[in-house]
């Protein structure tokens, strides 16, 4: 009710923007994944892998030395398949670099990169997401 007396009723939108709030709270919740997280890459020293860490910075570092830290992870992750540090940290690090790429709008190489991670993690629903607000500005659903 106003101050004049009058009932203000409020309706839910219709027609073309009847999901306009579900639509702005999903760009919000990918926007909220598009922070930048370092890339690291750890190895425990009681599963026999290499205990030595990498610590990126994705959002200064130049493209090769992350793509360099990748390799080197991933090389790692063959080595040591079964290790969920190694593998969670691959993927963390695809996400980062995806990142990346999405805010540069190459939106292919984000997609390449979240699908990569997605292979790692299917459970996680982050990857889907951001796979997901990936595929929206190319128009490519598979």
């Amino acid at each position: 009710m106003t101050r004049s007396g009058k009932i203000i009723r409020m309706t839910p939108p219709s027609g073309r923007y009847r999901c306009f709030p579900l639509y702005i709270a999903v760009i919000l919740l990918a926007v909220s994944f598009l922070t930048a997280v370092p890339l690291r890459a750890t190895a425990g020293a009681d599963d026999g892998a290499p205990s030595r860490t990498i610590a990126i910075d994705t959002a200064t570092a130049p493209a090769a030395t992350i793509e360099q830290a990748l390799e080197k992870l991933e090389n790692t992750h063959h080595l040591f398949p079964l290790n969920e540090k190694i593998t969670r940290n691959l993927a963390d690090g695809y996400s980062a670099y995806g990142r990346r790429f999405f805010q540069k709008r190459q939106y292919e190489q984000a997609d390449d990169l979240f699908r990569k991670g997605q292979e790692l993690f299917p459970e996680d629903a982050s990857f889907a997401l951001l796979r997901g607000v990936t595929t929206v500005p190319v128009r490519t659903w598979s």
